[in-house]
């Protein structure tokens, strides 16, 4: 689950326990965890839809906020959706789990290798764009491809497992094997 990076501490140290999202449908599972950042996990407790109107101080400060107007303006900053008071969002009431252990796969570079060649030439084409571009969205990353963007974020998973991307708050960046790989 993407948080910015300003809360991540927080989570860390239990002062965070909320996060309200504008989805258009849920996209957590009450008693799954989840990855953020780096190395963390989160298990998500609760998951209730809620009217904007019905947030509350209490929802703002265990979401990192403090004022329901800083938070409702994120809200607003990270959706298309027009948010109104009237608008349905998804609270999330969670607990920090810890760190997580590095489910990156051992595997030798001559493996991956050939796990990107089974793949197609897309994974390389992507890797070879996160590289000049980290940091980038992937939107942006879509469009310099000429790919459909959810496609795109489905194939990033894919080289993520592989231990080869790291997502930023914004975009991606290349982890060490696979600069090597494709250097």
């Amino acid at each position: 689950m993407l948080f910015k990076t300003r809360f991540h501490d927080g989570i860390r140290s239990g002062a965070i326990t909320e996060t309200v999202r504008a989805w258009k449908r849920a996209q957590a599972v009450v008693g799954n965890d989840y990855k953020f950042g780096a190395a963390g996990r989160i298990r998500v407790d609760s998951l209730e839809v809620v009217k904007v109107s019905e947030l509350s101080l209490d929802d703002a400060t265990r979401s990192g906020f403090d004022s329901v107007e800083e938070l409702v303006g994120m809200l607003r900053s990270q959706t298309e959706r027009s948010l109104t008071r009237r608008s349905n969002v998804y609270r999330l009431r969670f607990h920090y789990r810890g760190e997580r252990a590095d489910s990156t796969p051992e595997l030798s570079g001559d493996e991956i290798r050939a796990r990107l060649t089974r793949m197609g030439a897309w994974s390389f084409e992507l890797l070879r764009e996160v590289s000049r571009h980290p940091g980038v969205s992937s939107a942006v990353l879509a469009h310099n491809l000429g790919r459909d963007r959810p496609k795109l974020k489905a194939d990033m998973r894919k080289l993520k497992r592989l231990g080869l991307t790291r997502s930023l708050e914004v975009g991606y960046e290349l982890t060490d094997v696979a600069r090597e790989l494709i250097s």
